[in-house]
């Protein structure tokens, strides 16, 4: 856990996208908020999701449909879904 915490929220978000959300596996903000705090048993803003998870779909990590305040997401490509890698090493 106390590695974990060295992670900004940002790098904590795409852990919990990474390793808990298949490939076209479709989410919600709230269900990546119940997971970040069940995983990191520690509280995410709303308001600080939503822009983390719009910056990973500005940077083609994930791809987000419908309207604000009910967008759904999924995981862009089928390699951004498996365990090994890291994102941020790009």
């Amino acid at each position: 856990m106390k590695q974990n915490m060295k992670k900004t929220k940002l790098e904590r978000v795409l852990e919990v996208i990474k390793n808990n959300y298949n490939y076209e596996e479709e989410f919600d903000l709230n269900k990546v908020r119940k997971d970040y705090e069940r995983i990191f048993d520690e509280k995410i803003k709303t308001s600080t999701l939503s822009t983390y998870l719009a910056r990973l779909c500005e940077e083609g990590i994930l791809k987000r449909q419908g309207n604000r305040g009910g967008y759904i997401y999924r995981i862009k490509s089928p390699e951004l879904g498996a365990p090994a890698g890291n994102f941020f090493d790009y």
